[in-house]
């Protein structure tokens, strides 16, 4: 699924993305890979490191490394038409 693809399946109301912070992203990627087979990109940011990911349904997401004394969690971000509102 191309980016445009992506873009025409994304509904107000749906999860957008989905942020994963681990101690060890590199294992939970793998793990992820092993189990679903997504689509992975490793990338540089500000922050630091980030694996992007994308699934085959289209979803999309980030796995980062946890900060000190942050425990591993789940984030989920929500499209919406309007933050204003």
């Amino acid at each position: 699924m191309d980016q445009e693809e992506r873009k025409q399946n994304r509904v107000i109301g749906m999860i957008a993305h989905t942020e994963l912070a681990s101690t060890d992203p590199v294992a939970t990627r793998n793990f992820l890979d092993h189990v679903f087979g997504w689509h992975f990109e490793s990338l540089e940011t500000r922050q630091g490191a980030l694996i992007s990911y994308q699934t085959q349904g289209g979803s999309q997401g980030s796995i980062r490394k946890t900060n000190p004394n942050e425990p591993p969690i789940s984030m989920n971000y929500v499209l919406v038409e309007n933050l204003g509102s």
